[in-house]
């Protein structure tokens, strides 16, 4: 059996849209960083850290903790394939 032909984008690595998603969920993650980092340092300058604080920095580091499970998950991916398993 033929293998299949892959269409690679710009970079090695990243198929077709694959790198602009990337950037795009990159510089995305690390503003939210930056605007839960500010919330909390206000909040508690304020002394007026609650549980929504607590809620908020959970749901940032799951976010954290699922981006890089994807980016370690494909990455693997693309060490392991060869053009015949494509």
């Amino acid at each position: 059996m033929a293998p299949i032909p892959v269409q690679v984008g710009r970079h090695v690595g990243f198929q077709g849209r694959g790198l602009e998603l990337f950037v795009f969920t990159l510089v995305f993650t690390i503003a939210a960083a930056c605007f839960v980092a500010v919330r909390m340092s206000v909040r508690k300058s304020m002394k007026a850290f609650g549980k929504d604080d607590y809620t908020i920095l959970t749901s940032l580091v799951s976010s954290h903790l699922s981006t890089l499970k994807r980016i370690l998950r494909s990455h693997s991916m693309n060490l392991t394939a060869s053009p015949r398993d494509v």
